[in-house]
Formats: structure tokens, C-alpha cells, sequence
């Protein structure tokens, strides 16, 4: 056999995919990583301290509030532990392959840098689940304690699917934000030094943020806000039973206003929020390495983040009536 002849064979060969991956090497990483995930102690903690922040008070019935929103106000703000447990975990896990100690063992992973990060992004599905569950756990048990009162009618209100629904979707957004992080500056100690801010400026700090643009794009958002009423009240305003507290009037602007519970305004925030989790899986992924299906979620997700901010505003009355929400609940 001569040389020429075996390099025709070669070239008749079979051509080389080795950097194709299969979708069911993608599936088997992230199935892995879920697994790794949903065994790490810092979102085993975080779960944990959310739980007990924001379940475990309502057990004996609803907590003794000092202003007649608090509760509402602030019966989500007790997960904030879980959304830092995410971020910090999804940064924690991106950020195991370091070129001083185990880049070579990755380099022969079968999936490329961006498939790794693929992996990792799909498996933030487990953290996102287990907010669900948690969140369903604590709309069970504030059901059975009989809701939350509100107003100075004494309303009780249960909270709504949509309203819980905020828990596993800000958890996702923590998630993305944890990979995205990672992949732009690669150290631990400055992942987990964010997250604790964040977390603690953005729920704990939440009332810092009635400002605009802040009080749009922060994670938090509740259904309670102050609807203006004018000048002059009708007789049907005097008397509307849908309220859930009697209209008060404001020295300063001149108008009246009265509390209701818009579930519209959390159901876009969330809209938003499911759109920045997919910008920030977006780039992601573009930082692990070019890839042209990003497109995919860099379409959606401006959709739904423009969109959810947009129809957020509207839903208020336009980005500046923030102050009238605010200062509207200060005085309830």
C-alpha cells in the first residue's frame, strides 16, 4: 500500500465532529450539575433560613404588624436568604474550573467552555423549582392562618399565584446573575461580597429604592399601592367596598387617594425579571464563547424585559407616578 493511497483512505475517512456535542451530552451535564446543586450547603442553607424567615412565622397565625400594610408589604422579603444562596452557589459552581488547579481535567470534558456553561444555566431549573415548592409551602400556610389583614377596614387578603410566583422567578434571575458573574470576573471572594450587598440593599434596604429608574429594575415589587383619586371624590369613591382602606387626603398634593392591591404590577415586574434572567444567560454563554444561538434568548429576553418594565410604568400611571405609590403607603 503506498503512502499516496493511505492518505486517500484518510481523506475518504469519516470527517471529524469532535466539536460537535450531542444534546444528550448537554442533558447528562446538566442532570449532573442539578444533582451537585441540589446537594450544596449554601443552597441547602439559604432555603433553609428563607423558610424559616418567611413560613414559619405564619404557623401559629398571622404575626402582630406595627402599620396596617406591613405584613403585605413584607411577607416575600423573608427569602432574600434563598436568592443569595443561588447567586452565590451558581457563581460557586462556574467558577470550579480554574487555569492553576483544574483547567486541564476539564479540557477533556466531550463539551466545549459555552456547552459547560449551557449546562449550568439549564440546571438553575433545580434551585428555581425548589423556590416554587417553598413559595407554594408558604401561600398554603398563610391560606390556613386566614390571609393577611390590610388597611384600616381590616381586609384579609390571600396572596395570589402571581404574587408567589415572584419567589422562584427572582430566584432564577439570581441564578443567571451568579453564571453571568462568574464568567466575567473570576473570583469567589468578590461573587459572594455582591451577593451579600445586594441581597441585603435590595430586600432588607428595599424601601431605599423608590426612585426612578430604581424602583423598577430592583427585584422586589408588591401588589399594594396608592391609587389617586383627584381633588373631589364621588359618592361611589366615598363608598367603593373594592378599597381595602378609606380614602385620605393629602395636604400637600391637594388629592385624595385610597389603597387597593393591583396584582398587574407584580405580574410584569415578574415578566421583567424572566427577561433579564435570559439576557444574563445570553451573555453568559457569550462570554464562555461565541455562539450564534444566543440569539434565541437575547430576543425573548430584551421582549420580556423592555416589555415587563414598559407595561409596569403603565400600570402605575407612567415611570414617574413611583412617588405617588411610595408616599401613598407612608401615610397608611
Amino acid at each position: 500500500m503506498s503512502v499516496s493511497s493511505t492518505a486517500g483512505d484518510a481523506a475518504a475517512g469519516p470527517v471529524d465532529t469532535t466539536d460537535r456535542v450531542a444534546p444528550q451530552t448537554t442533558l447528562a451535564l446538566s442532570i449532573a450539575e442539578g444533582k451537585w446543586l441540589l446537594r450544596h450547603p449554601v443552597l441547602l442553607a439559604g432555603a433553609a433560613l428563607g423558610a424559616l424567615l418567611s413560613i414559619q412565622p405564619w404557623l401559629a397565625g398571622e404575626p402582630a404588624q406595627d402599620w396596617e400594610t406591613q405584613n403585605y408589604l413584607t411577607f416575600l422579603l423573608g427569602w432574600a436568604p434563598l436568592y443569595f444562596a443561588a447567586l452565590g452557589t451558581a457563581n460557586l459552581a462556574a467558577l470550579r474550573e480554574r487555569e492553576t488547579t483544574t483547567a486541564e481535567m476539564f479540557r477533556s470534558c466531550p463539551t466545549r467552555y459555552n456547552q459547560r456553561t449551557l449546562a449550568l444555566l439549564s440546571a438553575g431549573l433545580v434551585p428555581t423549582a425548589l423556590a416554587a415548592v417553598l413559595a407554594a409551602i408558604q401561600l398554603r400556610v398563610i391560606a390556613k392562618a386566614g390571609g393577611i389583614t390590610v388597611g384600616d377596614r381590616l381586609v384579609r387578603l390571600t396572596p395570589t399565584v402571581v404574587e408567589m410566583a415572584l419567589v422562584p422567578a427572582t430566584t432564577a434571575a439570581a441564578f443567571a446573575c451568579g453564571v453571568a458573574l462568574a464568567r466575567t470576573v473570576r473570583s469567589r471572594a468578590f461573587g459572594a461580597i455582591l451577593a451579600a450587598v445586594a441581597t441585603y440593599m435590595f430586600f432588607a434596604g428595599f424601601w431605599l429604592f423608590g426612585w426612578f429608574p430604581a424602583y423598577f429594575v430592583t427585584p422586589y415589587a408588591t401588589s399594594l399601592r396608592s391609587l389617586d383619586l383627584g381633588e373631589n371624590l364621588t359618592v361611589e369613591e366615598r363608598t367603593n367596598t373594592g378599597a381595602l382602606g378609606a380614602p385620605i387626603y393629602d395636604i400637600g398634593t391637594g388629592h385624595w387617594s385610597v389603597l387597593v392591591r393591583d396584582v398587574a404590577i407584580v405580574g410584569w415586574h415578574i415578566t421583567y425579571l424572566i427577561g433579564l434572567a435570559l439576557l444574563l444567560t445570553a451573555y453568559a454563554i457569550w462570554r464562555s464563547g461565541h455562539d450564534r444561538r444566543i440569539r434565541w434568548l437575547l430576543l425573548p429576553g430584551a421582549v420580556l424585559a423592555i416589555g415587563g418594565l414598559a407595561l409596569h410604568m403603565a400600570t402605575l400611571g407612567g415611570p414617574f407616578a413611583w412617588w405617588e405609590l411610595v408616599h401613598g403607603l407612608e401615610g397608611l
